[in-house]
């Protein structure tokens, strides 16, 4: 190839390298327009760089630092260099950028294969979860707050549904309590302002049962699922949250509690403050147990064993933030949260494949095949996912 082929080949590196990594200006832009209207065959090359499989490889990569190989590649470069031929140089660089863009992102072979060789799974997407809920109110009435935004509940002004957010006021007072209950379905979450000024994050499939107004001694809620609290100083009404597992009495702090009935083990992770449980689920714990922040009670199920350990308390709450965040999390437990997320049935063809780990922190507002894709370039799974005729998806996991 001629030096003025070479210089174009890198040109076109360069820019493909910088569109890919988010730095191209408008002008550069132009020119890997021209330079792919040029040539069919390198705009084919490109396509694969836009596939979600590709993006997804992009989301694996980006926590990982590339200045030590891009430096280990120029450094290769540089010993074959010439000082004749320096004014390659620069194109090199872009080249390196762009052997490691691809390298490390999705594997240097996609660089001689085109889409129709790297096929994705035959499967149809599903999109990620949003804000929804359902109100039932005291009197049996149901309100889809997702039609109802920005306005007022109640006609007295005490429920306002405000930005996804359900708020709760004083109101008027009333000589008995009347109580509400939120309902989060499936592919869903929402947050809840207390009348006593608590702030909830309810997550998917779970409910919240709760008075109107906190008269007398305590405030006290129910919950079924999972839901993150900051609670409301209050020294003269301890708050109380009931599960299905155990009480949690609290003064005012901020903690995350877990309480699915179909999951294998129950939680309650403390942020901030104190909380003591009591009446805990076939366990007799005597002095009840208190909480410290940082740390996290967990019941396990099979063996109705408690365990108290310390733990990074953003694992516990990342959902709330967007976040699905796993550490060394068996591949049961990761479905069973991205299943309430997507709302799907999933099923394995083998049984070892329940017990594969995965650790990483992935955004919940990717659609299902770009999460699974993230998932899948770290373990050995393959998967199929089809719709079923009554609108239901299911998952189904196989080994590669």
């Amino acid at each position: 190839m001629k030096i003025e082929g070479y210089k174009k080949v890198f040109e076109l590196a360069k820019l493909i390298a910088k569109s890919r990594l988010n730095i191209i200006s408008q002008e550069e832009q132009k020119g890997l327009d021209r330079l792919l209207a040029e040539s069919s065959k390198a705009n084919k090359k490109l396509q694969p760089f836009n596939s979600v499989k590709f993006r997804a490889r992009q989301d694996l990569s980006s926590s990982i630092d590339t200045n030590t190989p891009y430096q280990r590649v120029l450094k290769r470069i540089k010993a074959y260099e010439n000082p004749k031929t320096s004014f390659f140089n620069r194109y090199y660089k872009y080249a390196a950028i762009l052997i490691l863009a691809i390298g490390i992102g999705s594997g240097i072979f996609v660089v001689t294969r085109t889409e129709n060789e790297l096929p994705l799974n035959p499967v149809t997407d599903l999109a990620p979860g949003s804000k929804k809920a359902i109100l039932i109110l005291s009197n049996g009435d149901r309100v889809t707050l997702e039609n109802t935004q920005n306005a007022i509940i109640e006609k007295d002004s005490s429920i306002v549904n405000l930005n996804n957010t359900l708020i709760y006021s004083a109101g008027k007072n009333n000589s008995a309590e009347s109580y509400n209950t939120l309902f989060v379905p499936r592919g869903g979450v929402y947050n809840l302002s207390l009348a006593d000024g608590t702030r909830v994050w309810l997550n998917s499939e779970s409910y919240l049962y709760y008075p109107v107004s906190f008269i007398g001694n305590t405030r006290k809620v129910v919950l079924k699922g999972e839901a993150y609290f900051e609670v409301a100083k209050n020294r003269e009404k301890p708050f109380i949250v009931s599960t299905a597992f155990t009480d949690i009495n609290v003064l005012g702090t901020q903690f995350n509690v877990s309480a699915y009935a179909e999951d294998p083990f129950n939680a309650v992770t403390l942020t901030e403050g104190k909380v003591q449980l009591s009446n805990i689920e076939d366990y007799a714990s005597d002095p009840p147990i208190v909480l410290k922040p940082g740390e996290q009670a967990t019941l396990y199920k099979d063996t109705n064993k408690l365990e108290v350990t310390d733990v990074n308390t953003t694992i516990a709450s990342a959902w709330k933030d967007g976040k699905f965040y796993f550490e060394k999390v068996p591949l049961d437990q990761i479905l069973m949260r991205m299943a309430r997320w997507y709302d799907f049935q999933f099923t394995f063809k083998d049984r070892d494949l329940h017990k594969v780990r995965f650790t990483g922190v992935i955004d919940k507002n990717k659609t299902l095949v770009e999460l699974l894709e993230i998932i899948k370039l770290t373990s050995t799974i393959n998967y199929s996912l089809t719709q079923k005729s009554n609108d239901h998806y299911e998952l189904n996991i196989t080994k590669k």
